[in-house]
C-alpha cells in the first residue's frame, strides 16, 4: 500500500533520498542488519540514510534510476512478470495487485523464482516488447 499511495513522493523528493529508497528495495540493510523495507511494513525511512549499499544493484545503476525517478516520480508504469511456479513469491501474492497500481502490466512465465535464469530469452522478450510499448527514449534504453 505504502508504494502505492502519494505518500513516498510527498516523503521522498531529493535523488539521494530516491537512491537510498531503492537501495532498500535492493536489500540495502544498516550496520546492525537492519532492513530498509520489508513485505509487511513497506519501506523504514528512517533507516534509508544508514543503509549499506545492497549487492543486488551497481552504484552507476542506483545512479541512473535515481535519476530517472527525479525527473519522472516515483509513480509511472509497471511491469510485473510472475513467475508461475514460484513457491518463494507464489501467484496469489500478486492477486489484485491492479487495484493498487493503476497502470500496472502483468505477464507471466512458467518457471520458479529464478525466472532470468530459467526462462531467459522468454523473460527478456517480455521486457523489450513491453518497454517498446512503453517508448522510453533511446538513451534510457540502453541503461535497461
Amino acid at each position: 500500500m505504502q508504494l502505492s499511495s502519494r505518500e513516498l513522493e510527498e516523503k521522498i523528493r531529493s535523488r539521494e533520498e530516491i537512491k537510498q529508497m531503492l537501495n532498500a528495495l535492493f536489500g540495502g540493510f544498516g550496520p546492525n542488519r537492519e532492513v530498509g523495507f520489508d513485505e509487511r511494513e513497506g519501506l523504514h525511512l528512517d533507516a534509508l540514510p544508514r543503509l549499506r549499499t545492497s549487492r543486488l544493484i551497481s552504484e552507476e545503476l542506483l545512479d541512473f534510476y535515481a535519476e530517472q525517478y527525479a525527473r519522472n516520480g516515483i509513480h509511472g508504469t509497471f511491469l510485473f512478470v510472475q513467475a508461475t511456479k514460484d513457491i518463494a513469491l507464489p501467484p496469489a501474492m500478486s492477486q489484485n495487485m491492479e487495484h493498487f497500481i493503476p497502470q500496472l502490466t502483468r505477464k507471466e512465465v512458467k518457471c520458479g523464482h529464478w525466472a532470468l535464469w530459467e526462462r531467459a530469452e522468454e523473460v527478456n522478450r517480455i521486457i523489450g516488447e513491453w518497454l517498446d510499448g512503453s517508448e522510453p527514449k533511446d538513451s534510457e534504453r540502453s541503461m535497461l
